[in-house]
């Protein structure tokens, strides 16, 4: 819903309507039991009073849904600050195809961020997502459209100086462009906002720069997480070096060491279903310099 995906809720309507009278059960889970939505009127003549129903807007978890489709003028909601998105602004030649990062810029701390970019097709053709601290699962993309939807939210050990995520771009046009030329972010599919640390609301917007952050070493999601058959670990480091990955029951308990030895940027190491029990485990990364931890769960 949030990506664009699905325009409505499967087997919901948008809108459900409760007696006002009416006491859940369980209120904590009002869902346990059929509720009345609807009063039956035999032969009536004159006022009704006493019919009255409290209307829930389906999905509206935060509270912004008005009935004319808009969002909130609530000044609770309004955008505190600009949350900015750090774009490494590569020139884009014709036909050739250009990875672009996109970055939280050093020591901006944001709990989470969705909005959409939007491409003109006849400019550039996105290739592929490649997916960073976001996940594949974390992006929507209608290539007719030009459209591209992204939702993320922080993990514990998410780094800024590593790519959120990158775009494989190639460009259609025989002129000088960048990719600031071709590229912007806005709302038109999954409302553009942001959150920080204290929970106020922020305006993404796309910082472009010709300066790529300096990396150091960084443990990326496990994916894919959960995982049937096998998934990959995927380590960050400023150098060619060893370590090692140290796995964990759920109860401390050690499971198994790996060494590893390490390239200079990004490294992944595929594991296997086989060696591990289903349920949590923990994946540690270990290192002279810097230590990190995942979580991964193992399905049956």
């Amino acid at each position: 819903m949030i990506l664009g995906y699905s325009a409505e809720f499967e087997n919901n309507t948008s809108w459900r309507f409760v007696d006002a009278a009416y006491t859940f059960p369980n209120p904590s889970n009002p869902w346990s039991s059929g509720f009345p939505e609807v009063v039956n009127i035999n032969n009536l003549s004159g006022q009704l009073a006493g019919a009255n129903f409290i209307a829930i807007k389906v999905g509206d978890v935060n509270l912004t849904s008005r009935v004319n489709n808009g969002f909130s003028d609530d000044p609770l909601r309004s955008m505190q600050k600009e949350l900015s998105i750090a774009v490494l602004d590569k020139q884009l030649p014709f036909n050739q195809i250009q990875e672009i990062p996109f970055y939280l810029p050093e020591g901006v701390i944001a709990e989470g961020y969705q909005f959409t970019l939007q491409y003109h097709t006849e400019d550039i053709e996105i290739i592929d997502v490649v997916p960073g601290l976001s996940q594949s699962d974390q992006f929507g993309h209608f290539p007719a459209l030009g459209i591209l939807t992204t939702s993320w939210y922080r993990r514990e050990g998410d780094m800024s100086h590593y790519p959120m995520f990158s775009l494989q771009v190639k460009s259609k046009r025989r002129d000088q462009v960048t990719i600031r030329d071709v590229l912007k972010l806005n709302s038109r599919v999954t409302p553009a906002e942001a959150y920080d640390s204290d929970g106020l609301l922020m305006q993404p917007v796309l910082l472009f720069t010709e300066e790529k952050p300096t990396d150091g070493y960084a443990m990326l999601p496990v994916v894919p997480n959960p995982f049937r058959s096998a998934a990959t670990v995927r380590l960050v480091s400023p150098k060619a070096t060893q370590g090692k990955l140290v796995f964990y029951y759920s109860d401390g308990s050690l499971l198994r060491t790996t060494l590893i030895q390490l390239v200079e940027g990004l490294n992944t190491i595929p594991i296997d279903k086989a060696d591990f029990p289903a349920g949590l485990i923990y994946c540690k990364f270990v290192h002279p310099d810097f230590q990190a931890i995942r979580k991964m769960i193992v399905l049956e």
